[in-house]
């Protein structure tokens, strides 16, 4: 089999002038009715509104979503903010408290110091009122003649 080799065409000869594709058939442009045009611009107008309606809302959403973005981003400045006062609040309360169980412990220790001044004080009378009892005894037995059991008389 030879290759094909381009072949020599007569002048005036154009490849444009042949078709090597079949071609669909021409068709006329449908005429439409009036109601057709009618409702088809109503159509075309009824789709523009809503096109203009769905930019105006999604401008409306936009605008929403960014005044709702700047509140956000404010609770979440406010939210930081109540934090740290928390924060600070717990310790100063931790301090407090700290500090009152000081003074409770110290006014406890006074307390017991107290207490056990008044213990050693109560058995010194107790031992002064004893002693006093028993040389009170001894001088009314010596009275009566009777010293360690015995009368004297």
């Amino acid at each position: 089999m030879k290759r094909d080799r381009p072949r020599r065409l007569p002048p005036g000869f154009s490849n444009r002038d042949y078709e090597f594709e079949p071609v669909p058939p021409r068709t006329k442009k449908p005429k439409y009715t009036r109601e057709e045009k009618l409702a088809y611009q109503s159509r075309q107008k009824y789709a523009s509104i809503l096109r203009r309606f769905e930019r105006e809302e999604n401008a409306y959403l936009r605008r929403q979503e960014r005044r709702i973005a700047a509140e956000v981003k404010r609770d979440q400045l406010w939210l930081k903010q109540e934090e740290l006062r928390e924060r600070r609040l717990a310790k100063t309360e931790k301090q407090l408290s700290e500090i009152a169980n000081w003074f409770i412990e110290q006014n406890k220790l006074e307390e017991a110091q107290r207490d056990q001044a008044r213990r050693d004080r109560a058995k010194k009378l107790l031992d002064e009122i004893n002693a006093d009892t028993v040389k009170h005894e001894r001088e009314l037995l010596a009275s009566r003649g009777v010293i360690r059991g015995r009368r004297t008389t």
